[in-house]
């Protein structure tokens, strides 16, 4: 079965709250964007607000051995890790993001259309079509 595109991955679309429209300037105003989370939290769970920073080319700072790590390890995104979940260890992530911030943006920015075609709505029900065409 085919299917009608919904709406194209446009992520500065017109039918926004001035909440989400305030929330994506301040995005767009940053070099780097820090996610000091708990890595014992964020093992196996996503998180929008990096997914966000990725699809706005944005240079991140993660928790190593997280989902978010693994992310950055596979080339979507661009940014550092920090092993331990210290002030100390989140600083020096920090400083290395901050020392190589030229590079990273550069990254970042050349990376982040693939995130977006990857994660838009559109590729989302290509992949739910593909499964169930799989089994039906």
């Amino acid at each position: 079965r085919r299917h009608t595109k919904i709406r194209n991955c446009d992520w500065s679309s017109d039918v926004c709250s001035s909440d989400l429209r305030a929330y994506v300037s301040r995005l767009e105003t940053l070099d780097i964007l820090l996610l000091p989370y708990m890595p014992a939290r964020y093992a196996l769970r996503s998180s929008g607000i990096y997914a966000e920073g990725v699809a706005h080319g944005l240079v991140t700072v993660v928790p190593d051995k997280t989902w978010m790590s693994d992310q950055l390890a596979a080339g979507k995104g661009a940014g550092v890790t920090f092993a331990a979940f210290s002030a100390e260890a989140i600083a020096y992530a920090l400083i290395a993001a901050s020392d190589t911030v030229s590079v990273l943006k550069t990254d970042a920015a050349a990376r982040r259309g693939a995130w977006r075609e990857s994660q838009c709505l559109d590729a989302f029900l290509d992949r739910i079509l593909q499964r169930v065409s799989e089994y039906g």
